[in-house]
Formats: C-alpha cells, sequence, structure tokens
C-alpha cells in the first residue's frame, strides 16, 4: 500500500502541474494527458485490487478461515 500511495502522490503532482498549466492559459499536448489519465487508472485498478485482497482476507480471518 506504502507503494501505491507514493504512485498516487506522484500522479497528483503531475495532474497538478497539468491543471496550471491549463489554469495559465498554456497548451498541454494531449499525449501528456493520456499518458496521466492512463496512470490515474492504474493505480486506481491497484488499488482496488489491493482493497479486495484485503477485505477477503479481514472476512476469512472474521470467520476463522485463516
Amino acid at each position: 500500500m506504502a507503494a501505491l500511495l507514493e504512485d498516487m502522490r506522484m500522479i497528483g503532482i503531475n495532474l497538478n502541474q497539468v491543471a496550471r498549466s491549463l489554469n495559465a492559459g498554456k497548451g498541454v499536448h494531449p499525449s501528456e494527458l493520456d499518458i496521466n489519465l492512463g496512470n490515474v487508472q492504474r493505480i486506481q485498478a491497484a488499488v482496488m485490487s489491493e482493497l479486495r485482497t484485503l477485505s477477503r482476507r479481514a472476512g476469512h480471518e472474521r470467520r476463522g478461515e485463516v
């Protein structure tokens, strides 16, 4: 989870830079947006997978199936 959180932090920084450029009236290359959005989707999928794993593990522990 720590690695995923660090990845999310870095992606947030990149998205902030894109937003600042757009708000300043500067152009942003479409491929840069595609890369950032792809990164967000990749991390979202990884976080969801990890949460499902943790949830299943917690359920097994509650039922004494460890």
